[in-house]
């Protein structure tokens, strides 16, 4: 139907009448049960403790205060034994006098008796009791009203808690040096991995900044990635700390060869610096992938132990060694049958999956510094790998190489140590690619290893390892920091993070009828399950603002840290500490394009290539001059040694005539027939 039966004013008057008529209720049971008996108790007891006569005297009181004023009266009323007797007043002439007014009577007993007095008294206690009556009684009503309409958690994720709430908690269980957004974190919490995952431009850095000054100011050991130079300009140290970006002035001269201990650290060196793809595990590409990697481990290996000690002696082996020199140096490994052999176009198929990658390598500065050094400093220098955008492609592998490298030189050492020592602070981790984080959080997590990382989505590492491995690395952090997610899918599966709760649901109905004596509103529950944060209220948070979960049985709390940012009221905010001090390093002018002037390109490169093509076709006939020649000599000593016959025409065997005649037997007729003729 579409007449409405009930019109917008008509339920809006019914709803009315019932909420009032529900809170007159309220107050009436407020009164009666509250109200009333605070009033009569103090009354009651007081009266409790009276004499019969002050009793009388406060009874006689009341009565004056409704009576007739100005007739005189008697006023009986016992005595301290209980005998009733009439109240007699004896003037100062001598005569009794027993018919009193009002007012006098009240003159007189308050001489005789001071229960007026305390009266007073216990009707202001009495009104106190009954005003502080009705508000239990009220209060009680509105705290079970509230109760039997909220949802109540049955099983699941813990409720919402507030930051300061959760830090007591974590204050009291297992206190640790160290906090994420201003929310406490258990002591075993940064060697289990801290992400912080969030849209662009909603915090994360401000986060990672914050957790960095905690362990600057506990002098650890930092590794840091570095991918815009934003924590380069605000914390770098000049003259204590380093940085590694060839492409900029200043860089460590990093040897790859220095990192070299054991002959299977060139496996892992090869397998960090060309990481499997995600999802290739078979078939061709499979096969050119993995043959690289062990040519790449071969080449460096072999290399160190001629001497080698610059990185970009690497490339050169690559790019410029003939493929002769290139054999001898990987003969007889496990590399020689992939690009052994007469397959030329197997053998450019492998080293051109390597030669892409070169750029960054070729580029390193000759040096002989290591990351093995940096890490045994017993100091607090840090490390920035300090990427841009326009250099990011080309030293991408090289950050993914010094990673690894530090990785494995800590669990070398095998010093455990259950605490902070060193901290890997990898801001937007996915574009670094695939350093067994999984297998660093599960391995060297004993050894004092933190790792806080960076993330926009997690389908970032998804992407780059492939849904399992991507998987895998997500559920090592154990800490994490949700802010906004603009994508549905993503909203939801940090909703799924935060949890679910089984819940006992109220309903909440409405009756409404002609008669406002059937109106009334009614209650319902059940159970359902459901989301501890919706994923739409994941996409609509503010700025500056994040839903944090540590590991444990701690319940999930929402972080407000907008009050960090700088505000004319607020001069010393705390993101004022992490401004610039210093700029990012100017760039290495190696790396600058060098232009020819004068000249037209294209016909620039026809003239090289003619050239080429000249110097090519001069080559080819001094060859076949020379090949003349050496033909024209062997001929000639021929001539002068004898004369020679053709025994095979498809070979081009030759022998002695004279020895052909002694060997020939008499059964060899057809055969000397066969080669008569040919000297």
């Amino acid at each position: 139907m579409s007449d409405k039966l009930i019109t917008d004013a008509g339920a809006g008057r019914a709803v009315f009448l019932t909420r009032v008529k529900l809170s007159l209720h309220a107050f009436s049971m407020a009164f009666w049960l509250g109200a009333f008996p605070g009033l009569l108790i103090p009354i009651v007891l007081w009266c409790s403790q009276l004499s019969p006569r002050d009793l009388d005297v406060v009874k006689l009181t009341v009565v004056s205060q409704v009576v007739n004023q100005d007739i005189p009266r008697k006023w009986v009323l016992r005595d301290v034994d209980g005998a009733t007797k009439v109240l007699t007043v004896v003037k100062t002439d001598g005569n009794a006098v027993q018919l009193l007014t009002a007012p006098q009577f009240r003159i007189v007993a308050s001489s005789i008796s001071t229960a007026m007095r305390d009266a007073t008294t216990a009707a202001w206690a009495s009104l106190f009791v009954a005003f502080v009556g009705y508000l239990l009684v009220f209060s009680s009503l509105r705290r079970i009203g509230k109760s039997a309409r909220e949802n109540k958690r049955i099983d699941g994720a813990k409720d919402l808690v507030s930051p300061k709430a959760l830090s007591r908690l974590v204050m009291k269980e297992e206190p640790g040096a160290y906090s994420l957004l201003d929310v406490a974190l258990p002591r075993s919490a940064p060697m289990q991995g801290i992400l912080l995952q969030g849209a662009q431009g909603t915090g994360k850095s401000l986060g990672m900044h914050d957790l960095m000054k905690q362990a600057f100011a506990r002098k650890r050991k930092c590794i840091i990635y570095d991918p815009s130079g934003e924590y380069f300009r605000a914390h770098f140290r000049p003259g204590i700390d380093e940085f590694f970006n060839p492409a900029l002035e200043g860089s460590v001269p990093w040897s790859i060869f220095a990192e070299l201990e054991y002959e299977y650290d060139a496996n892992t060196l090869a397998h960090a610096f060309l990481p499997p793809k995600g999802g290739v595990v078979h078939g061709a590409s499979a096969f050119f992938e993995d043959a690289a990697r062990a040519l790449f481990s071969v080449i460096l290996l072999r290399l160190a132990q001629r001497g080698a000690e610059h990185t970009h002696l690497i490339a050169d082996a690559f790019l410029e060694m003939p493929d002769d020199e290139m054999d001898l140096l990987i003969k007889n490994s496990v590399a020689s049958s992939a690009v052994g052999g007469d397959s030329k176009g197997q053998r450019q198929g492998v080293i051109s999956s390597i030669a892409i990658y070169l750029d960054g390598i070729s580029s390193v500065q000759p040096g002989t510094w290591s990351i093995r050094d940096f890490l045994d400093r017993d100091d607090d220098s840090r490390l920035f790998l300090l990427s841009t955008d326009d250099t990011e492609a080309m030293f991408t592998p090289l950050f993914r190489l010094l990673l690894t490298v530090a990785f494995g030189m800590i669990a070398a050492k095998q010093e455990i140590v259950h605490e902070d020592r060193y901290w890997f602070l990898l801001d937007e981790v996915a574009k670094i690619g695939d350093i067994k984080l999984d297998k660093v959080q599960a391995e060297l997590r004993k050894y004092g290893v933190c790792v806080a990382a960076g993330i926009q989505s997690d389908k970032q590492l998804v992407t780059s390892m492939g849904q399992d491995r991507g998987e895998t690395v997500l559920n090592c952090f154990n800490t994490v920091a949700m802010l906004r997610a603009n994508e549905p899918n993503m909203a939801k599966r940090m909703a799924s993070r935060l949890g679910e709760q089984d819940v006992a649901v109220v309903s909440k109905g409405q009756a409404l009828a002609v008669t406002d004596w059937r109106d009334g509103g009614s209650l319902n529950q059940g159970e359902q399950n459901k989301w501890l944060v919706m994923p739409s209220k994941i996409g609509q948070m503010k700025n500056c603002t994040a839903y944090v979960r540590i590991p444990g049985d701690y319940p999930a709390t929402f972080v407000d840290f907008r009050h960090w940012l700088p505000r004319w009221y607020r001069p010393f905010a705390r993101v004022l500490r992490f401004k610039e001090a210093q700029s990012t390093p100017p760039r290495d002018p190696r790396f600058r394009v060098i232009r020819a002037a004068g000249q037209d390109a294209m016909a620039s490169v026809r003239e090289e290539a003619d050239r080429v093509r000249a110097e090519a076709a001069k080559a080819e006939e001094e060859k076949k001059i020379a090949d003349a020649e050496r033909a024209a000599s062997a001929k000639e000593k021929l001539e002068r040694k004898g004369v020679w016959i053709v025994t095979d025409m498809e070979t081009g065997e030759i022998v002695r005539a004279d020895r052909t005649t002694t060997e020939t037997s008499g059964g060899d007729k057809a055969g000397n027939k066969k080669n008569k003729g040919l000297w």
